[in-house]
């Protein structure tokens, strides 16, 4: 294969490149290994860059908002990291497992509203309903309760149900 230079024609074969030079654009499809399996729950930041497509900033990313949760009850849930494109999800959800790792629950009847608001999904106005509305009815039975609040729709109680307790 001849390719030109300044005018200058050249072979362009590894048989003329220095011993130290290396070609590393060309690998054997056999020799390609595979994306590891990720367990969404246990894993780190270096673990989730082995992934294609993820660098350390989505990596970063995911782990935050994994420890901010409280742990991934879903592998859908990954997708919702901020700042990581569908498609990017999509081309590493299938080597996403969900390990048996426990997610770490919030008491509802015992936290105060800092803590109930520093989960991603329950906002500011949101605690503050759950503690205005403890205080004025006494402590909550069961996690159901929260449906009585005006701000608790069922999507939101899905999402939110299971990272609380009320014992």
């Amino acid at each position: 294969m001849r390719a030109s230079w300044k005018g200058k024609s050249y072979r362009k074969d590894s048989a003329f490149r220095k011993p130290w030079q290396r070609d590393t654009a060309w690998k054997k499809s056999w020799e390609r290994k595979p994306p590891p399996v990720v367990r969404i729950n246990a894993a780190d930041s270096a673990e989730w860059e082995r992934l294609p497509y993820i660098g350390a900033g989505y990596a970063g990313r995911i782990v935050r908002f994994r420890d901010r949760l409280g742990g991934f009850h879903s592998v859908i849930q990954v997708g919702e990291t901020y700042g990581l494109p569908d498609s990017v999800f999509k081309k590493i959800q299938p080597y996403l497992r969900l390990g048996d790792e426990s997610l770490r629950k919030i008491d509802v009847n015992e936290t105060d509203e800092k803590s109930l608001a520093d989960h991603p999904y329950i906002n500011t106005k949101l605690a503050r309903a759950i503690i205005r509305y403890r205080s004025a009815n006494g402590r909550f039975r069961q996690v159901s309760d929260l449906k009585a609040l005006p701000l608790v729709n069922d999507s939101i109680y899905r999402k939110i149900e299971k990272y609380l307790i009320a014992p």
